[in-house]
């Protein structure tokens, strides 16, 4: 049987942890990531859906990290890290990287840019390579 006083301690620490926990600058300790599958195609559009590339973004600080990973035929064949350039982080739901215009010898072009607005994901392709991937979709 609990006295009163325990009961009163037993809120108190439930108070004070539920208190702190929404406190936490930056509580973004459960914010998920933001994963998109990317598929390639044949010359006649059959996507190769066993051997995606999945792009997985962080969010740390002001950056943003792109983690790149390889299969084929289902098995992992291989991963990379990369910072991405030229972002505007205003929180884990809603930032933009690249999209910036680059002047070169030849002309210009305009670099990839990825955008998050309220955790969904959109890219628009740069315009100096064609397109990588025929297909592409948001996992979470």
């Amino acid at each position: 049987m609990q006295t009163a006083e325990t009961k009163m301690i037993k809120k108190l620490v439930v108070f004070l942890t539920t208190t702190c926990l929404s406190s936490i600058p930056s509580a973004g300790f459960f914010d998920k990531e933001i994963k998109v599958k990317n598929y390639s195609c044949d010359d006649k559009n059959k996507i190769y859906a066993d051997s995606p590339v999945i792009w997985t973004f962080t969010v740390q600080k002001n950056s943003v990290i792109l983690k790149r990973d390889f299969y084929d035929e289902k098995k992992l064949k291989g991963s990379n890290l990369s910072q991405l350039d030229n972002c505007i982080v205003i929180d884990k739901a809603n930032w933009k990287c690249g999209g910036d215009v680059v002047i070169a010898p030849k002309g210009s072009y305009t670099n990839a840019e990825y955008q998050v607005i309220n955790s969904k994901f959109s890219y628009t392709e740069g315009t100096l390579f064609k397109p990588q991937f025929c297909k592409r979709a948001q996992v979470n």
